[in-house]
Parts: C-alpha cells; sequence; structure tokens
C-alpha cells in the first residue's frame, strides 16, 4: 500500500518508523532544555542562599552596633543623671542648706506664679490647668497627667532637659 504525500510516496511501515524516530529527537531535545532550566533554577538558588548567608551576617553585624550605640546611650544618659544630680544649687551643696533639694530663694527668682491670677493651662495637652513645674528652669508649664505620663523629656517653654519634676499646689 503506498500514499503520496506532496511529491513523496510512503510506504506505510517506513513513515511509522520516522516518525517515532522524530518523536525521540523531540524527546531528547525537550529533555536537554528541561535539564538546562533544572540546572539554572539550581544555580539561581545557590546564589540566593548565598545572599541569605551574606544578609544574615550584615543583621548581625547591625544588631551588634545597635547594641554598643544602646550601650553607649546608656552609659551618657547615666552620666548626664549623675552630673545634673550633683550640680550645688540642687544637692543642697549651696551654703545654708544642710541637705535636700534647694529651696527657690525668692518669688522673684522663681517662673512660678504667686498663689492669685489665672495659671494658664498645659503647654502638651493645652486642656487642663498647670501643675506641675520642670526642674531646673522651673517652669510651670505640665498639668500633672502629661506629667505623670513623661510625654515632656525636655521643658515644653525653654527646651531644657528636664532632670525632675515638682508638683505645686495653689492655695
Amino acid at each position: 500500500r503506498q500514499i503520496n504525500f506532496v511529491g513523496r510516496s510512503w510506504r506505510s511501515g517506513e513513515g511509522t518508523a520516522r516518525f517515532s524516530c522524530a518523536r525521540r529527537r523531540w524527546r531528547r531535545r525537550r529533555i536537554r532544555e528541561k535539564e538546562a532550566e533544572a540546572e539554572q533554577a539550581m544555580r539561581r538558588c545557590a546564589q540566593l542562599q548565598e545572599q541569605v548567608a551574606h544578609v544574615k551576617v550584615e543583621s548581625i553585624a547591625w544588631q551588634a552596633k545597635a547594641l554598643e550605640a544602646q550601650h553607649n546611650t546608656n552609659i551618657l544618659r547615666a552620666e548626664l543623671e549623675r552630673a545634673t544630680a550633683t550640680t550645688p544649687e540642687r544637692t543642697g551643696e549651696s551654703a545654708g542648706d544642710g541637705g535636700g533639694l534647694a529651696m527657690v530663694e525668692d518669688a522673684q527668682s522663681s517662673k512660678i506664679p504667686s498663689c492669685t491670677g489665672s495659671h494658664g493651662s498645659c503647654r502638651v495637652c493645652l486642656w487642663r490647668n498647670t501643675t506641675v513645674a520642670v526642674l531646673p528652669c522651673d517652669h510651670l508649664r505640665l498639668c500633672a497627667d502629661c506629667a505623670a505620663a513623661g510625654v515632656a523629656p525636655a521643658c515644653p517653654s525653654c527646651g531644657q532637659l528636664s532632670s525632675s519634676i515638682f508638683h505645686v499646689v495653689f492655695c
């Protein structure tokens, strides 16, 4: 039996063999392509694992730097507290004080208003009346709630760092 296909004659057995041979070549080519893709994916995976290892080392180095900076901050904070605690006007080393916090010598040197008149509103929340003075500048600018929450580490008026606070009771 013969089949005429575009000017060629094919015998039924001969065409099947050629078709299966072509199919095997196509499969081998596809396998080689897939193997190349798998090899490329493995190389990319190795690159990514190398990058992950590098990032881990880098993050450990940054964590060490952060811990060192935190340690230095704690040391500086302790030195600052020690320095502000040992100033003569606050430790009672001034003449005639005998110990404890030095009191304000007179009403003129204090920024705290007298018992009469308005005391103003808190400089942080702008709502409640001021009842807390900030040391060392003695500005009466905070309410008790804002002072207790610690929202103002420095004086809201002059910006000086707060070493402590004291509550003022008005008559």
